[in-house]
C-alpha cells in the first residue's frame, strides 16, 4: 500500500498546527503551491515521491502537439552545486511494432527542455530563496496498434542528469485513461503477453532510487509457469511472509494464496538470489495449477490478486503491508504480472535529534545554566508566538528526540504519515535567548548520513556575533549537535554585536556575500517584506542595501 507522508519537524517539539497546506494531495504536495482548480486527468504516481514538491495541470491541447503539460517544482534531495540538469519527461508502454508477439518497452513520447540549474538555493524547497521552476513538456500520444492496452495511462516522470548525491525518485504521477481515450474507455479485455524471452509487461509503475533493477530483473528467470512475475517489496526490514492471491477466472470465483518458498518453485513464492539493493526486495513467482491443482489450460484468463508481505515496524511488532493498485489484474495465461509493496514508512522510521548547548568562549566548557530567560526558539515558534523562549537549557543544554510517526499520532494525524512546517527536507533557523551574554562563535556537527549543519554539512564553525543559527537541516534521520560560545555582557538587557550578519546579507545563500546578492536586494528596493529585509523592519531600503554591501566577499559560513 503505497503511503505518503511529509518528515521532520526540528527543534520544534511544541508547537504545531496542521494547516490545511500540510496535508496535500496528488497534484499538491507542497503548502508552497496554489492553484485554482484540481486537474481532472492527473494521477498521483504508483508510490509516493518524498523528493520532489510540485504541481500539475491538466494538458493543454495544441494544433503541433497531442497535449502540453504543465506545472512547477522544487527539490527535496540535495542539488549539485554546479552541473545539474533535470527535465520533465512522460512516458508510455508500448510494443516495438504492431505485431502480437513484439517486445515491450517504455518509450518517451515527450519531454520539457533539459534545465541546467544555476542557483540551487532557488530550487531546493523551503529555501529563504525558493522560487520553484516552472516547465512545459509536450508530447505526442503513439498510434494505437502500438499500444499495450486498451487504453493505457502516461507516466510522468522528472529526469535528472549531473553529479547528483543521490538520485531523486523520479515519477511524479500519471495522465489518466480518460485523457488518452476521450471518447471513452474500452473494456479491459487481456491481451497475449509478450514471448517469455521478450522483456515483461511491468503493468505496475513503481519509483525506486534504482529503477533499471525494477523495470528489467537482472537475471533470467530460469523456469517459468504459465502465469509469473516479479514481486518488489521496498522495506528497511527483510519481510517474514510473502503471499499471493490468484484466481482462476475473471469472477474471482474460485482463488488460491500463492506462498513463499524457502527455494524457487513451480507453484510458489522465492526471494531471488543477489538481485535487488537496499531498501528493496525482489521475490519470483510461478503458478502452474489452478486453485484445484488441476492443469492451467492455455489462453484461459486468471485474476491477479493482492500481495500480503508481513514484515517489523520500527515499533518492533510485525505487521501486514498490501500491495499498490494496479488497473490490469486480469492476465491471458502464459503470461506474466508484476507487484509492487512499499512498506518503507513504517519500516524505515523518521527519527530526528537535536542537541543544543551553550558554552564558555574561554574555556570552552558547557554553562551550566538553567533559567526561564535562557533558551532556544525556532523561526516558526518565533512568528506564531513572538520572539521568546520556546524551550529553556537544562544545565546548558537542550535534547530534543522525537520520532515523527510517534509525533503525527500524538497530534491525531495518520500515524503513517508524518509530518512538518518544514516540509520533506528543510532549514530551520534557531534563535538563542541569553540576556547577560554576548556570542563569540557557532560550531555545529552532524552524525550519519542526514548531513545537518548549515551548507548541507557535515562540521561547520564560524565566528559571529549572530545569535541565529541559521541553515539548520531538518529531515529524517537528521542527528546534530551545534551551540553557541558565548560570554558575559556588561549589559544585562541582552546581546550586542554589529547591526548586521554575513548568513543575512547572503540572501541567495549560496554560501558566499557576491554581486548576485546585491542584485536580489537593489531589484526588491521598496518592497515591504523578503529575505533582504535584513533589519526586519517591514521595509526594504537603503539601511539593508548598505548591509550586502558591507559583506561583499565575505562568506556566509565556515
Amino acid at each position: 500500500m503505497s503511503q505518503k507522508g511529509f518528515i521532520p519537524l526540528p527543534l520544534v517539539i511544541g508547537v504545531f498546527v496542521i494547516s490545511a497546506a500540510v496535508i496535500a494531495t496528488y497534484v499538491l504536495q507542497s503548502p508552497i503551491f496554489t492553484q485554482a482548480q484540481t486537474p481532472h486527468f492527473v494521477l498521483p504516481p504508483a508510490q509516493y515521491n518524498r523528493d520532489i514538491q510540485y504541481a500539475l495541470s491538466d494538458p493543454r491541447s495544441s494544433s503541433r502537439w497531442s497535449g502540453i503539460l504543465n506545472g512547477e517544482l522544487c527539490f527535496n534531495t540535495d542539488i549539485p552545486s554546479f552541473g545539474g540538469k533535470y527535465r520533465v519527461a512522460l512516458e508510455m508502454r508500448v510494443k516495438d511494432t504492431a505485431a502480437t508477439n513484439s517486445a515491450v518497452h517504455n518509450r518517451i513520447i515527450g519531454a520539457s527542455v533539459s534545465r541546467l540549474i544555476t542557483l540551487p538555493s532557488t530550487l531546493s524547497c523551503g529555501s529563504r530563496t525558493q522560487r520553484n521552476d516552472s516547465f512545459a513538456a509536450p508530447f505526442n500520444v503513439p498510434d494505437k496498434d502500438v499500444w499495450t492496452q486498451p487504453c493505457p495511462e502516461i507516466r510522468i516522470l522528472v529526469l535528472t542528469e549531473g553529479p547528483w548525491k543521490l538520485r531523486p525518485m523520479e515519477e511524479i504521477g500519471r495522465l489518466s485513461r480518460e485523457y488518452v481515450c476521450p471518447n471513452g474507455v474500452p473494456s479491459d479485455t487481456p491481451t497475449p503477453q509478450p514471448d517469455v524471452t521478450s522483456a515483461p509487461t511491468v503493468t505496475t509503475a513503481a519509483a525506486t532510487p534504482t529503477p533499471a533493477v525494477l523495470m528489467t530483473p537482472s537475471a533470467p528467470r530460469p523456469t517459468i509457469g504459465p502465469l509469473s512475475g516479479t514481486i518488489t517489496v521496498y522495506s528497511c526490514q527483510k519481510p517474514k511472509d510473502v503471499t499471493l492471491d490468484v484466481c482462476d477466472n475473471p469472477s474471482k470465483s474460485a482463488c488460491q494464496t500463492i506462498r513463499l518458498k524457502t527455494d524457487e518453485s513451480q507453484n510458489g513464492i522465492w526471494l531471488r538470489k543477489n538481485q535487488g539493493d537496499d531498501r528493496t526486495y525482489l521475490y519470483g513467482y510461478n503458478v502452474s495449477q489452478n486453485s484445484q491443482g488441476g492443469a492451467i489450460a492455455a489462453g484461459s484468463t486468471m485474476a491477479v490478486g493482492d500481495v500480503l508481505a508481513t514484515a517489523a515496524t520500527i515499533k518492533r511488532q510485525d505487521s501486514t503491508f498490501i500491495s499498490s493498485l494496479d488497473d490490469k489484474s486480469l492476465v491471458t495465461v502464459p503470461g506474466t504480472h508484476d507487484k509492487t509493496v512499499d512498506a518503507q514508512f513504517l519500516t524505515c522510521g523518521c527519527s530526528y535529534r537535536a542537541r543544543s548547548y551553550i558554552k564558555d568562549a574561554g574555556t570552552g566548557d558547557i554553562l551550566r545554566v538553567t533559567s526561564d530567560t535562557i533558551g532556544t526558539a525556532n523561526d516558526m515558534e518565533v512568528q506564531k508566538f513572538g520572539d521568546k523562549p520556546a524551550r529553556t537549557f537544562n544545565n546548558g543544554i537542550i535534547d530534543l528526540r522525537e520520532d515523527f510517526f510517534d509525533f503525527a499520532e500524538r497530534f491525531k494525524t495518520n500515524p503513517a504519515v508524518p509530518f512538518s512546517e518544514y516540509g520533506v527536507d528543510g532549514i530551520s533557523k534557531v534563535r538563542l535567548y541569553a540576556p547577560g551574554y554576548e556570542v563569540v562563535k557557532q560550531e555545529c556537527q552532524s552524525f550519519g548520513d542526514a548531513l545537518s549543519c548549515p551548507g548541507y554539512s557535515q562540521k561547520s564553525s564560524k565566528y559571529t556575533s549572530s545569535r541565529d543559527f541559521t541553515q539548520l537541516r531538518v529531515t529524517c534521520g537528521t542527528n546534530v549537535e551545534y551551540g553557541w560560545m558565548v560570554r558575559r555582557t556588561s549589559a544585562a538587557s541582552g546581546l550586542t554585536g554589529p547591526l548586521f550578519t554575513a548568513e543575512q546579507a547572503d540572501v541567495n545563500e549560496d554560501g558566499v556575500v557576491n554581486i548576485l546578492d546585491l542584485s536580489i536586494c537593489r531589484d526588491a528596493l521598496g518592497e515591504t517584506a523578503g529575505s533582504c529585509d535584513l533589519d526586519d523592519n517591514g521595509l526594504i531600503n537603503s539601511t539593508d542595501f548598505s548591509g550586502v554591501i558591507q559583506y561583499l566577499g565575505s562568506p556566509s559560513y565556515n
